[in-house]
């Protein structure tokens, strides 16, 4: 017997797709309805972060915070402080330029190229439509229980690291051997 669900759960990854005329089909803007049609809707996988709304029956939409997931290790960025090793694979992809474990999930991920970036510039809001025929928990993929522990303690380890190498020492101090001191 399938799990149904109202809304799907987090610590699941999902495709999402925006829907640019359903977006804007309620405004009286016929310009505006014109070009969304258009627009040409791309995919996008995504990690389900956390769900803003309780899972209500008869809501029409549920509100989550997602995790754009990525094909390749992050850019090197030095004004926010981010490293190339800033990242987390999913197995079955193992490349990692420091070795870190690969997150695990159930079933096992289905591209063997894709990470998870520690940079919060990869999360957004998106809601969810509502589907009468609910979500059916048992066909999504999950990060295991340890992967989550896993990923929330390596995105700590990376913020502090952005937050580190963002941080300039106020006039009048220096930062020598890691340590800031007074000049």
């Amino acid at each position: 017997m399938p799990i149904l669900c109202f809304s799907p759960l987090t610590t699941r990854y999902a495709v999402i797709r925006m829907d640019p005329v359903g977006t804007v089909e309620r405004y009286d803007y016929s310009d505006i309805r014109e070009a969304a049609k258009g627009i040409q809707a791309k995919a996008y996988l995504v990690y389900l972060r956390n769900n803003h709304n309780l899972p209500i029956p008869g809501r029409p939409w549920h509100a989550f915070e997602v995790a754009l997931l990525a094909t390749s290790l992050p850019p090197i960025d030095e004004e926010e402080g981010i490293t190339q090793d800033m990242c987390a694979p999913i197995f079955p992809n193992t490349t990692h330029p420091t070795g870190r474990e690969p997150l695990n999930t159930d079933p096992v991920f289905p591209y063997d190229n894709c990470y998870h970036w520690s940079d919060d510039a990869v999360r957004m809001d998106v809601r969810v439509r509502a589907r009468p025929e609910k979500f059916d928990d048992d066909m999504a993929t999950k990060l295991t229980s340890e992967s989550q522990s896993k990923l929330r303690r390596y995105t700590a380890q990376d913020v502090a690291r952005m937050n580190a190498a963002c941080v300039e020492p106020p006039e009048g101090m220096s930062d020598i051997d890691g340590f800031a001191a007074w000049l």
